[in-house]
């Protein structure tokens, strides 16, 4: 999964990098050249790939390693859900669970 993630994030990187040349509209700062809109579609992307990951694992309340359904044992102070199912554990942010 982190192998999948590293890989959408360089092209991402790249798409980013290539909308920005030859177009006039730039701002500058920490993040160099790169266009407005592409780090807003860079962002957008992240977090619908960051879901897709959590409502995978999440897998409508099944682990998918031992076929028992998430418990919930804990809830961070920032709202992230803790859940275990045997000796399986994850972490939910997004509303991929009924408790969002």
């Amino acid at each position: 999964m982190l192998k999948t993630f590293a890989i959408y994030l360089a092209v991402v990187t790249v798409l980013g990098a290539l909308l920005t040349v030859g177009s006039g509209y730039h701002f500058t700062g920490s993040i160099g050249e790169l266009k407005a809109g592409a780090v807003i579609l860079g962002f957008g992307l992240l977090l619908v790939t960051f879901a897709g990951f959590e409502k995978r694992a999440w897998n409508n309340g099944i682990c998918r390693q031992n076929g028992q359904s998430w418990q919930l044992f804990d809830c961070d102070s920032q709202g992230g859900r803790g859940y275990k199912a045997g000796d399986q554990t994850i972490w939910i942010s997004y509303p991929v669970d009924s408790r969002a």
